[in-house]
């Protein structure tokens, strides 16, 4: 109960989020890789909609350029994301 107070009603961050290295070149191919969507056109729809937050700030472009490094939060889970070299 605590858990979902804290991370869905307040929308603070958990203090163990896991991280994914990535090559992704967009927002969409991001979401696909760890499977929060089955697509590309679906993760289009969820970030359209505000569905999808960086370092808890909502976006809404899904032409928006990846941080190196930045948490990504989207269908309340969430991930240390690390852009890989």
């Amino acid at each position: 109960r605590e858990y979902f107070e804290r991370t869905v009603q307040r929308k603070e961050l958990p203090d163990d989020i896991p991280e994914h290295a990535t090559t992704a070149a967009s927002l969409s191919a991001l979401l696909v890789e760890p499977g929060l969507e089955p697509g590309r056109r679906a993760a289009e729809r969820l970030i359209e909609q505000g569905g999808v937050r960086i370092d808890n700030l909502p976006i809404r472009d899904k032409n928006a350029t990846l941080p190196n490094s930045a948490v990504l939060s989207a269908k309340h889970k969430h991930f240390r994301i690390r852009r890989k070299s």
